[in-house]
This record gives structure tokens, C-alpha cells and sequence, in this order.
């Protein structure tokens, strides 16, 4: 909370505002905190979701269960992005990898934004991941 006072912008940006936003307030009323944090996020899973529409002119749908199929997995894929991190399913493992690390999934989600809104790298670790071509923005000089 006290990282959160120096910032200028105080709201949320993640893949699932209300579960990240109840969480933090749990733990904030728990220990009697004060608040910092705004309940209104810039929704990464939105964004992608925008986004996969202005390059396909479809959205990323489950057509099986018929709701939104843009999960992190499938955002990092969208912004180029490899994901390390396990998968896991209804009682099965779907891909293997490294185990839940909410910093680095927020570091991923933040570079994500990032490659989405302003189409560059944000954080020296990713910039070995070439922003992908469509999601790099066109930049005009006058002549």
C-alpha cells in the first residue's frame, strides 16, 4: 500500500479486476489498511479481446461453452509472449511449466498493456520477444 501512495494513477490493471480488486480489499480490511487502490481497472482481458477484433473482425470465443476464450495464455500469445507458467485443468495437468508467481504474472500483464495500447516493449526482460508486427504501431514522419 505504501508503493501504491507514490503512484500518480492509483487503479487496478489486470487480466480479472473484480477477483484482484476483492482480494486485495480482504487483506486491506484484515489489516486495517488504508485505502489506495480505485475499483475501477483497466481489464487486460478487454483490452485483448478489442484488440483480437480490430485484427480478425471476430472475437476470441470458446465455441463450445460460447463465452470468452482470451485467457493470459492467450493474450501472451497475442502480444508474443512465450508462457512458462503450469496450466491446469479440470483434474489434469495441461501444459507443464513453473508454478504461480503473482509478480511476475503482473510484470507479464503489464507488458502485455503495454505491447496492446503502445505497441512496444515495457520491461528489459521481455525485449528479447519481438513486439508482433501487427500490434506495433505506425509511426508517420512529416516529410
Amino acid at each position: 500500500m505504501n508503493w501504491v501512495e507514490g503512484r500518480k494513477m492509483k487503479n487496478l490493471l489486470c487480466h480479472h479486476p473484480q477477483f484482484d480488486y476483492s482480494g486485495i480489499e480482504i487483506k486491506r480490511n484484515k489489516y486495517g489498511l488504508k485505502k489506495t487502490i480505485s475499483y475501477k481497472a483497466f481489464d487486460l482481458h478487454s483490452i485483448a479481446q478489442v484488440k483480437f477484433f480490430e485484427l480478425n473482425n471476430k472475437f476470441l470465443i470458446d465455441s463450445k461453452e460460447n463465452k470468452s476464450e482470451m485467457g493470459l495464455h492467450q493474450v501472451l500469445e497475442l502480444c508474443g509472449l512465450p508462457d512458462k507458467r503450469i496450466i491446469v485443468g479440470v483434474n489434469e495437468i495441461i501444459q507443464e511449466g513453473e508454478p504461480h508467481n503473482a509478480l511476475e504474472d503482473a510484470k507479464m500483464e503489464a507488458e502485455c498493456f503495454n505491447r496492446l495500447m503502445f505497441g512496444k516493449n515495457l520491461f528489459p526482460e521481455f525485449s528479447k520477444f519481438e513486439v508482433p508486427q501487427e500490434l506495433k504501431k505506425n509511426e508517420t514522419t512529416d516529410n
